[in-house]
């Protein structure tokens, strides 16, 4: 699958409801240049996807647009062997 259906994909997908959990929040620096990508590591099905959720909808609550928060499961899903850094210089 092309980068592009990808990111034209998930700009229709909607966060699912999810319950919060408080106990698991971090500080996370504020959006920059220098800081695009947040990974979460762990056990499977310990949480990690629905943790990604809650952090994608504090980011947009908090003024992030929506268009700039991404979630990709590169499990689930083929993906091109292009590489990511040639995709994005390119945009």
């Amino acid at each position: 699958m092309a980068y592009e259906s990808l990111v034209a994909e998930y700009l229709d997908f909607e966060l699912p409801a999810y319950v919060p959990r408080e106990e698991l929040l971090v500080s996370l620096p504020e959006p920059s240049c220098n800081n695009v990508i947040t990974s979460v590591v762990g056990v499977r099905r310990c949480g990690k996807t629905f943790f990604l959720y809650q952090l994608m909808d504090e980011l947009v609550r908090s003024g992030v647009p929506r268009n700039r928060v991404f979630h990709f499961a590169f499990n689930d899903e083929p993906i091109t062997p292009l590489p990511a850094w040639k995709w994005f210089l390119e945009r």
